[in-house]
């Protein structure tokens, strides 16, 4: 039997992957140094790494429940934070998205990226 069950190797799966974690060297340093009391059978990295590998479709059925779940209730999501030119600031009057509401229209003006 073994001390780290496939169930915790699941929850750290995911709470590394919420925790924006997606380094496993840095997760078990954290684990290792500031958790190590409330994990007492953490397993090594190299054992973590080769039972997510066979765990990866239980994994996703989990995320993608979760993410079904969280996303029921919500009909508009942020993509990505980064500014992104739809259309040049000459073609701004003839552009047709987000006309509807002013709540919804981009913002107009110049990024040097």
């Amino acid at each position: 039997m073994p001390g780290f069950s496939d169930v915790e190797v699941i929850a750290l799966s995911l709470a590394a992957e919420c925790l924006s974690i997606d380094s496993e060297n840095y997760l078990f340093s954290k684990l290792n140094s500031e958790n190590r009391k409330e994990f007492e059978n953490i397993i090594s990295r190299r054992q973590y790494n080769d039972r997510k590998k066979l765990l990866f479709e239980k994994i996703e059925r989990v995320r993608k429940s979760m993410a079904v779940r969280l996303n029921s209730s919500v009909d508009v999501f942020a993509i990505d934070s980064m500014p992104l030119e739809i259309c040049k600031l000459s073609r701004m009057q003839r552009n047709k998205m987000g006309k509807e509401s002013e709540y919804h229209s981009p913002d107009k003006g110049y990024c040097a990226s």
